[in-house]
């Protein structure tokens, strides 16, 4: 019964990461197949760090042979955590950008569209 609940949880987040990966959803015009990969990469690679971060703040409270003392592990532990933030909202970013690059090139696409129709419109009228 438990297995069904963390196979649940993962499809979930998997239909919401795909969901979120490009505008309008993955497959949505086929359009920039390259840029919705990359911007999934890049997300998939920020969550990605911020497990292996967390697992290695994990090791180093473990291991007692290379950091024996809490004075030791501090140090290295603060870096971890700081590179777990920066690197996960870096590669987040980054694969948020081309979102949003994406999304700003499709209301371009739009909105010339919307003006040619209503510049024909007005020349009739004219």
């Amino acid at each position: 019964m438990r297995n069904l609940y963390l196979f649940e949880f993962y499809y979930i987040i998997a239909n919401r990461l795909i969901d979120t990966c490009a505008t309008g959803g993955w497959f949505m015009s086929g359009r920039f197949f390259a840029l919705r990969l990359l911007s999934a990469a890049f997300k998939l690679l920020a969550i990605v760090n911020l497990i292996a971060m967390i697992g290695a703040i994990v090791i180093i409270l473990i291991d007692a042979t290379d950091f024996p003392t809490i004075d030791s592990k501090l140090p290295v532990i603060g870096g971890a955590a700081v590179a777990a933030i920066i690197g996960t909202v870096l590669l987040f970013g980054i694969g948020q950008l081309l979102d949003v690059l994406m999304a700003i090139e499709m209301n371009t696409r739009a909105m010339t569209k919307i003006l040619q129709r209503t510049g024909k419109l007005m020349d009739e009228r004219l």
